[in-house]
């Protein structure tokens, strides 16, 4: 989930967060796992706007109920927000860290999305 993301659309995310299932699974079968925090770049690249509608879309739809009038508003707002952060990529074609070709489009800004490392002893 990107936090920012879903604040830009008017969404906060009432699940929580992903990891806090894994955390409490350990935690109430008797281990002690502790938890570092990765901070990772993303330079997401789309063909086109409905590309990116359907990528970030999932975002709204592990959000909201999908296919509610809450969920559809949301993907409206998505759209508006989209056409005006995205912007052609001038490294269209050229490999990604992956090796992947980026795409047309990319986003104005490059996203950070956290993620959390949990370790445990056996």
């Amino acid at each position: 989930m990107d936090q920012n993301l879903l604040e830009a659309i008017g969404l906060t995310n009432r699940h929580g967060r992903d990891f806090q299932y894994a955390w409490n699974i350990l935690v109430n079968d008797g281990y002690m796992p502790t938890c570092s925090y990765i901070r990772s770049k993303r330079k997401d690249t789309f063909d086109d706007l409905e590309e990116a509608i359907i990528d970030f879309g999932r975002m709204v739809d592990d959000t909201v109920e999908p296919g509610s009038t809450e969920a559809l508003q949301a993907k409206n707002r998505l759209r508006v927000w989209l056409q005006s952060n995205l912007v052609p990529n001038e490294h269209a074609g050229t490999p990604d860290r992956k090796g992947s070709k980026e795409k047309r489009l990319r986003l104005k800004q490059i996203r950070t999305v956290d993620w959390a490392f949990i370790a445990w002893d056996i």
